[in-house]
């Protein structure tokens, strides 16, 4: 990063999704910033396979708009081979007529940014624009595929479907799920990550983005065609992988428990939105719930807003008990969840990894304007 008198160019790196050592997370409440000309070596050992990616984590909103992310996948020590591994970073980014990033403006007025977050006007995938033409690539026919999607644009909410292939689900948040799921379309939140397997045929394959239209008032959807694959050889499909998810933890009953009201309003001047978790915006100074490791826990994130707020949960894992009450359809293992406008979601981990873990909205915008909080989980006692 340059070293820029008007701006605070200082860093961090977070790695998202993976159970880390608490002082190598990448956040200020474990590390100070990185100034532009220094050093910072991260060194820990990989704990859990997958697909998972890093950004920073000091004015994150402004720092991932301008390209500093990047994917890791991080394959299984006996993995299950495939005839092609491909990962695909999907992102937005909002750009001026003249192709200069647009102004980052949560205090200058209530515009989309501090309310939906920062939704782009251009697609990238891989960091190539796809508005005029999708990537293309050959595809192995007749073989089995893992495309890798990350969600690591700032705010935008995508779905996914995938035309010319058959192809299931296996994976959420870099952790294969219990039972593939074969669906039609799949959300995709902002820091989701998602592995699909998929089995090209004859047919050209053409990976789809549906998302909200900035452009247009109201729920309007456009489509984006992300990915074309030209069958190298047309073949028939292949047949589905057999894949070896983890043992699941029990959800035992919880000994102990959080919750999280996410709401917000408008600043007393108009000029912006203050985003709230328990109506309190973030501050370092902020006490943290204290909480035991390898304890039973449930988290209850409750959302009184009318915007989407994606929960993400560093250094530990979490699964979901009930969606408004109501079971989850499949099991899945997950740092990253959607909560809904108006909605409940009640989650279950056993905090295995000690130290002071953030948690906040995934929009970055949110995040910036105090959406977030932190849990200082502690060694048991017991």
């Amino acid at each position: 990063l340059p070293d820029d008198d008007d701006e605070d160019n200082s860093t961090t790196i977070h790695w998202h999704g993976l159970r880390v050592p608490n002082a190598m997370d990448g956040v200020s409440l474990v590390q100070d910033p990185i100034e532009p000309g220094e050093t910072f070596e991260y060194e820990y050992v990989i704990p859990d396979p997958g697909t998972h990616w890093y950004h920073p984590h000091i004015r994150t909103n402004v720092q991932v708009e301008r390209g500093l992310h990047g994917g890791m996948v991080i394959h299984e020590s006996n993995g299950v081979e495939v005839d092609r591994d491909r990962l695909f970073m999907l992102d937005d980014i909002d750009l001026q007529p003249n192709g200069a990033l647009a102004p980052f403006d949560l205090d200058e007025g209530i515009g989309l940014d501090a309310t939906w977050g920062r939704l782009g006007n251009l697609m990238l995938v891989n960091g190539i624009s796809v508005r005029e033409e999708p990537i293309t690539d050959l595809v192995i026919s007749g073989g089995v595929e893992r495309w890798r999607l990350v969600n690591n644009a700032n705010a935008r909410t995508m779905y996914i479907e995938i035309n010319g292939a058959q192809w299931r689900l296996i994976a959420r948040d870099g952790t294969l799920i219990q039972e593939p799921q074969t669906l039609e379309r799949l959300q995709i939140a902002a820091g989701q990550r998602v592995d699909l397997e998929v089995l090209p045929g004859e047919s050209e394959v053409d990976l789809q983005i549906f998302t909200r239209n900035k452009e247009q008032e109201g729920e309007v959807f456009e489509e984006i065609h992300a990915f074309e694959g030209v069958p190298d050889r047309p073949q028939e499909p292949g047949e589905w992988k057999e894949w070896d998810p983890p043992t699941f933890i029990d959800m035992e009953d919880a000994s102990q428990g959080v919750s999280l009201l996410f709401d917000g309003e408008e600043t007393s001047n108009g000029n912006s939105m203050e985003w709230t978790i328990n109506g309190e915006m973030w501050d370092a100074a902020n006490d943290l719930e204290v909480l035991e490791a390898g304890t039973p826990s449930t988290i209850t994130v409750t959302n009184d807003s009318d915007y989407v707020h994606p929960f993400h949960m560093h250094g530990n894992f979490f699964q979901v008990i009930s969606i408004d009450g109501e079971p989850p359809d499949y099991s899945a293992r997950y740092d990253t969840v959607m909560v809904d406008p108006q909605s409940e979601i009640k989650l279950y981990t056993d905090f295995v990894n000690p130290g002071k873990w953030m948690a906040h909205c995934h929009i970055l915008e949110h995040a910036a304007l105090g959406m977030m909080t932190a849990f200082n989980v502690q060694e048991s006692k017991r």
